[in-house]
C-alpha cells in the first residue's frame, strides 16, 4: 500500500504551504487590526504522526531574529522544539512546559546564517535525539517522544522558507527486561512479544543483542533508544533491578510484571503499579488483557 502524502494545515500565524510541501513564513512589525499587535509567530501541522525515525529538511531565514523549529510531541504535555535559532544558540532545542521555555541543548552563539539554505536532520531513536546541521552532528539530547503530528513553529520578524521535507519512520523498540530461562522465555515469546508487535513495537531482549563490546553498554544503549520498557521483576535479580532503575531515571514508560506466587515486592518497587500474573494456561488470557490495557495507555498518553 502506497504511503499517503504529507499534508499541512496552518494552525495560526502567517505561514502557508504551496501544496508540494514547501512552507513559507513572513512576519512584519505591523500591527494586526484584529488583535491590536503584530503577529510574529506561526504553527503549521502535518497529518504525519511521528515518534521514531528521521525528519530532514532545508531551511532559509532572511533575518537574524527569525526562528524555525520542528515540534515533536506537539499537542502533548511536553512539546519539544528543535531547529534554527533557539535561545542564545543558532542551533538548539527546548521544551515548552506550562507556557515556560526550558532550554535543553544547543551549540554556537548568535544567529544562524541568513539568506542561505541550511540542511537540517533530526533523528529520533527511542529517547535519543540527534540534530545534524549540514550533515554534521550539532547536539544530542534525551527526551521521551510520543506519537504526535510533525509540526513546524516559526517566530520573529522576518521571513523563513522550508523545503524538501522528508519524514522517515522507524519501528519503535520496546526493551524487555527479565531473567532468562524456560519459564520467562515462555511468557516473553507467547505473550509479551506478540502483544508488542500488535502495537507496532519491535521487541528486544538483552540476549537478542548481538554486538561486539561491553554487554552493559549494549543494555544501556538499548534502554536509551527504546520507546517503552517491560520488566519482569519476579526473582530478586540485581541485573533486572539495575535496568529498571536506569529506565526510571531516563523517564521511560515502564511496565512492571511479576508472578503472583512471588509475594511481597522490594520496598522501592512496591509503590509502582505492577501486573501480577499467574504463570499457567488459565492465567495467560488475563495477563494479555492487562498488558494490552497498559500499552494502550502508553500509546495514547
Amino acid at each position: 500500500m502506497a504511503e499517503k502524502p504529507v499534508n499541512w494545515l496552518p494552525i495560526f500565524g502567517p505561514v502557508t504551504s504551496n501544496g508540494s510541501g514547501r512552507l513559507s513564513y513572513e512576519a512584519t512589525a505591523d500591527v494586526d487590526r484584529n488583535i491590536g499587535q503584530p503577529i510574529t509567530a506561526a504553527l503549521i501541522r502535518s497529518n504525519k504522526m511521528f515518534d521514531s525515525g528521521s525528519i530532514r529538511f532545508e531551511v532559509k531565514i532572511n533575518a537574524e531574529s527569525t526562528r524555525c523549529h520542528v515540534v515533536l510531541n506537539e499537542g502533548r504535555e511536553r512539546p519539544i522544539y528543535i531547529g534554527i535559532n533557539y535561545g542564545p544558540n543558532p542551533f538548539g532545542a527546548g521544551a515548552l512546559v506550562a507556557n515556560n521555555w526550558e532550554w535543553l541543548a544547543g551549540i554556537g552563539w548568535g544567529s544562524a546564517e541568513i539568506d542561505k539554505w541550511i540542511k537540517v536532520e533530526i533523528k529520533v531513536n527511542g529517547s535519543e535525539i540527534t540534530s545534524y546541521i549540514d550533515d554534521v552532528v550539532a547536539f544530542r539530547l534525551f527526551e521521551v517522544i510520543s506519537p504526535a503530528p510533525v509540526s513546524f513553529w516559526m517566530n520573529g520578524v522576518g521571513a523563513c522558507e522550508v523545503r524538501n521535507i522528508v519524514i522517515s519512520d522507524n519501528r519503535a523498540k520496546a526493551f524487555v527486561v527479565m531473567q532468562f530461562g524456560d519459564v520467562y522465555d515462555s511468557i516473553y515469546k507467547e505473550v509479551i512479544s506478540p502483544l508488542l508487535s500488535e502495537f507496532g513495537y519491535e521487541a528486544v531482549r538483552a540476549d537478542e543483542i548481538h554486538q561486539i563490546g561491553l554487554v552493559i553498554e549494549d543494555i544501556n544503549s538499548s534502554l536509551r533508544q527504546c520507546a517503552v520498557v517491560i520488566a519482569d521483576i519476579t526473582p530478586d535479580n540485581p541485573n533486572v533491578y539495575y535496568e529498571v532503575g536506569y529506565a526510571h531515571a531516563l523517564g521511560k514508560p515502564t511496565i512492571l510484571m511479576c508472578d503472583r506466587a512471588r509475594g511481597r515486592l522490594p520496598f522501592d518497587l512496591s509503590g509502582f503499579r505492577t501486573i501480577f500474573y499467574e504463570n499457567s494456561i488459565r492465567g495467560k488470557p488475563l495477563v494479555e488483557e492487562t498488558l494490552r490495557k497498559h500499552l494502550e495507555k502508553i500509546v495514547r498518553a
